[in-house]
Parts: C-alpha cells; structure tokens; sequence
C-alpha cells in the first residue's frame, strides 16, 4: 500500500480523498492483504476519512455563513 504522510493527507482535494478512501475500502473488502497490511491499510483509511469529514465540516460552516449573510441582506 502506497505510504502518504499526514501534510500529503491534509492538502488533498476531498474528491481525490474520497476516491483513495473508497479504493482503500475496496481493497479490504477484498480481502487479499495481510493481516499486517490491513491494519496500514486501516489506520490510512482513517485519517483520510478524519480529513473527508474535516472538509465537509468546513464547507458547511461556509454554506451557513453565505445563508446567514445573504438572510441579513434580505431584511
């Protein structure tokens, strides 16, 4: 499995982040790796995931925040 360090992870757009997760899963799934490498395989599938849900996290508040502007510009 391809090593990625944690900046690498973090400047991912969330579509390529996504798509690695979803190929990690796949992979799994599959059940062709070690037990050893599933558990690499495992722990990068997290913190992928920990950064999909951090970027998700942050285009909502910004959905929110152009709601919330464009509400006040309304009144």
């Amino acid at each position: 499995m391809q090593n990625i360090t944690d900046e690498a992870i973090s400047k991912l757009p969330f579509e390529e982040a996504l798509g690695r997760l979803e190929s990690l899963v796949a992979a799994l799934e599959q059940g062709n790796v070690s037990l050893d490498e599933a558990v690499a395989v495992f722990e990068l599938a997290n913190k992928i995931r920990l950064h999909c849900e951090q970027r998700l996290t942050e285009a909502k508040l910004k959905v929110e925040k152009i709601i919330q502007t464009s509400q006040k510009a309304e009144i």
